[in-house]
């Protein structure tokens, strides 16, 4: 998926799905080169959507190559929005938002 202003291609993983702990994992690609960026920051806010649970937040580390990951939990099986935040050296923030079915 692209950000909303289509600078950053992003992927998300997430495994293995399931509601407590999973590790979630983002790939960035830069939409002009095509190429990974790795002198970005990544965040997630997720949210349960079928129950009000306040929004958490998980920090990623990178890997040097484009991905970025960390653990993180799904406090329960149900329908989860994940915000994705790709903050640039200028201190500009890039999003997408991706929605999934955690099964229990």
């Amino acid at each position: 998926m692209k950000t909303t202003d289509n600078k950053f291609l992003v992927t998300l993983n997430v495994n293995p799905n399931r509601f407590g702990t999973n590790v979630f994992t983002v790939t960035v690609v830069d939409s002009k080169t095509n190429k990974a960026t790795t002198n970005v920051g990544v965040a997630l806010y997720t949210t349960m959507l079928d129950m009000d649970m306040g929004t958490q937040n998980v920090n990623l580390l990178p890997d040097g190559k484009g991905h970025f990951s960390a653990s993180g939990d799904l406090a329960m099986a149900g329908n989860w929005e994940i915000r994705i935040q790709i903050r640039t050296p200028d201190n500009m923030l890039h999003e997408a938002t991706v929605k999934l079915i955690t099964p229990f």
